[in-house]
């Protein structure tokens, strides 16, 4: 859980975030211990953090108690009903790489663009098997760990390893995003949290005014 939740906040993020205005909506999709969600709380913004292990969701309220976050247990996009709100940015670092099925990632995606306010943005990380401007760099991602699972009844479970896991190129990315009713407005490749290297970057759900950005 260290490994896949960083206690340092994405800076990417918090860049973003700091451009919203006082009180605005927040979803993190996959909060882990929560600690981005926590940081986004400090400036000022409402934020509801979920995820699909309880086990998690207890370690970010042992953590993060006083914050204003809500955290609660949740698996995207099946628990959203739940929420009954809608989001000036929902953010994702490292849960749609996991999402390995074509016609579930849609689903995944146009969810993210029906919890978005209209104006809303959809901040994501994905790690991506793109050719780095270094042909000749050695890369190497970091071995797959095993998936603990929590039950309600308190039992817990070991599944092997994760599959590879959806890694996309430029091209890729962009037409899942534009099939799901999605524009990329920007994207960097950057030093990577789960992988060597990832996507960065902002959409936002189509039709959409430029001038909200």
């Amino acid at each position: 859980m260290a490994f896949l939740n960083p206690h340092d906040p994405d800076l990417w993020l918090l860049r973003l975030a700091k451009r919203l205005h006082h009180g605005a909506t927040v979803l993190e999709i996959g909060c882990g211990e929560g600690f981005e969600a926590s940081a986004l709380a400090l400036l000022g913004l409402e934020v509801i953090a979920i995820d699909a292990s309880p086990w998690a969701i207890r370690r970010a309220q042992e953590a993060h108690g006083n914050s204003r976050v809500r955290f609660q247990v949740g698996l995207w996009p099946d628990d959203r009903s739940t929420l009954g709100k809608s989001f000036d940015l929902v953010v994702d670092i490292g849960c749609l790489h996991t999402v390995e099925v074509s016609l579930e990632r849609e689903r995944y995606l146009k969810a993210v663009g029906d919890a978005l306010t209209p104006k809303g943005q959809f901040y994501f990380r994905i790690g991506t098997d793109e050719l780095t401007a270094n042909a000749n760099s050695v890369r190497r991602r970091p071995p797959s760990l095993p998936v603990w699972w929590e039950l309600p009844t308190g039992e817990t479970f070991v599944l092997p390893a994760p599959a590879r896991g959806w890694r996309p190129s430029q091209h890729e990315l962009e037409a899942v995003f534009a099939d799901a009713g999605l524009r990329i407005l920007n994207f960097s490749l950057v030093r990577g949290i789960t992988y060597p290297w990832e996507y960065a970057g902002i959409a936002v759900r189509e039709p959409f005014s430029e001038s909200g950005v």
